[in-house]
């Protein structure tokens, strides 16, 4: 698995509407409904954990453990939704781990990752 660290970009906003994760980006305090995104609650659970920088191993483990299943699929399958994510520009990798947590921040997925 890659060390990298995700975080979500902080140019969407995001909200829990019917059980689905609602996903707008914003330009000028304005959401831009043209195109919005829907994550289910795999996905949900993911983006909500990446509000601080996580490795594909703090998520799988994350998932691992709220979701009984495969860990190879899952370890793929949360691969494959970051990828996917980043390639949007909804999420990005992170370079400097130190600077991106700042102080007093933790990496460690405790799966208590604060509702929108």
């Amino acid at each position: 698995m890659s060390p990298e660290l995700y975080v979500r970009a902080n140019t969407f906003v995001s909200r829990l509407v019917a059980g689905e994760t609602i996903v707008l980006p914003v330009a000028g305090n304005v959401g831009e409904l043209a195109c919005f995104y829907s994550f289910n609650g795999t996905g949900t659970t993911i983006w909500e954990a990446l509000e601080q920088p996580r490795t594909l191993k703090d998520l799988c483990d994350l998932i691992d453990r709220k979701y009984d299943g495969d860990r190879e699929k899952a370890e793929e399958d949360v691969a494959l939704f970051v990828r996917e994510i980043c390639s949007l520009g909804l999420a990005k990798v992170v370079i400097d781990s130190e600077n991106a947590l700042g102080p007093g921040n933790d990496i460690s997925a405790s799966g208590n990752a604060a509702p929108e």
